[in-house]
């Protein structure tokens, strides 16, 4: 159990408050205990293109949905949204996710460039503002003034 500094009250069985620990992150240790651990993990924490053909896929396919949809029913065209178009926006959001780490690319510009073309279909560029918070989330992990992701 992490020591914590007062456990929130329950009332009627809801937490009336957020739980909070004065432990350290645990990304930064339980990473170095692995690499210590297993020195050859190292070699797996490098960018990798392979998902690009996929996400190039994914792009592209929803881009040629929304041009054949002009001729669809509305219901057909809300039973596809519903169902590839969700799918497909939440993969590109994970690759967002995994560019703003740059994964992908060796160079950050163009695993921005990339997120950027990821937002296309999406129609809301989130990318790039989504990268400098999801980072600054890193590194003020569990920090209640500065982690972007703390509510």
């Amino acid at each position: 159990m992490p020591k914590s500094r007062d456990w929130p009250v329950e009332h009627d069985g809801m937490r009336t408050d957020f739980i909070y620990s004065e432990e350290p992150e645990p990304h930064i240790g339980r990473t170095q205990q692995i690499l210590k651990k297993y020195p050859e993990m190292s070699k797996l924490n490098a960018p990798d293109w392979r998902p690009f053909p996929f996400v190039c896929a994914i792009i592209i396919s929803q881009l040629c949905l929304a041009y054949y949809q002009r001729n669809w029913s509305v219901q057909f065209m809300v039973l596809v949204a519903w169902t590839y178009g969700g799918a497909a926006n939440h993969a590109l959001s994970l690759m967002t996710h995994e560019l703003s780490h740059n994964t992908m690319f060796k160079t950050p510009k163009l695993n921005e460039y990339f997120g950027i073309m990821c937002n296309i279909p999406m129609a809301i560029p989130s990318s790039t503002m989504f990268k400098r918070y999801h980072i600054e989330h890193h590194r003020f992990q569990g920090d209640r003034f500065k982690d972007t992701d703390v509510p």
